[in-house]
């Protein structure tokens, strides 16, 4: 056991050994590496890589290589019997339901899968702004905006949606203060929905 690991660390590895039966070592692998990413990630807040004429921490780089890792991810699902049959129940639940899929539990898989991708990104940013109430609001905002300029429903629109949203806010605030950041997200919201309310990528 790791020194100084807290007694609700050793509960957690108990229980989600007990779990997985038959693979306990798949669970302490798991526990392990997001210890190690814990320890990466604190440490890297203080530490700066200069990169491509910027500079950024290394808590950031991180986050952008895992950012790249769970998309590459969710476009391999994507390909995958399981990921075909979760788009199938997104064009049409009646019919799926008809050619027997089990749409319950294929809901329920999206719904954790969303919540675990949610619950990363939270910690992610956590480490490099800090902790505070609201720290999820501003993020939910300009997710929903990147995924209505994107096009909602399709990963490859979200992500285009989110690169053209922080291109448009980064150029904008050039000749602007920085407190109109938020208010040209919402400009570029506004003119999407008159203009081209379907977004970048139909569906």
């Amino acid at each position: 056991t790791k020194p100084g690991r807290s007694a609700a660390g050793l509960d957690l590895l108990r229980r989600t050994a007990t779990a997985a039966p038959g693979r306990p070592w798949f669970a302490i692998g798991g526990i392990e590496t997001l210890d190690r990413l814990d320890e990466v990630l604190a440490a890297g807040a203080s530490r700066v890589v200069e990169l491509a004429g910027g500079v950024y921490t290394l808590t950031q780089l991180v986050i952008l290589v895992l950012v790249f890792a769970v998309l590459l991810a969710l476009l391999l699902f994507r390909r995958t019997v399981l990921g075909q049959s979760i788009e199938a129940v997104a064009d049409d639940l009646e019919v799926s339901r008809i050619v027997g899929l089990n749409v319950e539990r294929l809901i329920g898989l999206v719904t954790v899968i969303a919540a675990a991708i949610g619950g990363l990104a939270g910690i992610l940013v956590g480490f490099d702004t800090g902790l505070e109430p609201t720290i999820g609001l501003v993020l939910l905002l300009k997710g929903v905006i990147a995924a209505i300029i994107g096009g909602i429903g399709t990963t490859s629109g979200a992500v285009l949606g989110g690169f053209l949203l922080g291109g448009v806010e980064n150029f904008g605030i050039w000749h602007l203060s920085g407190e109109w950041k938020d208010a040209i997200a919402f400009g570029l919201l506004i003119l999407f929905l008159i203009f081209r309310p379907s977004g970048l990528i139909k569906r």
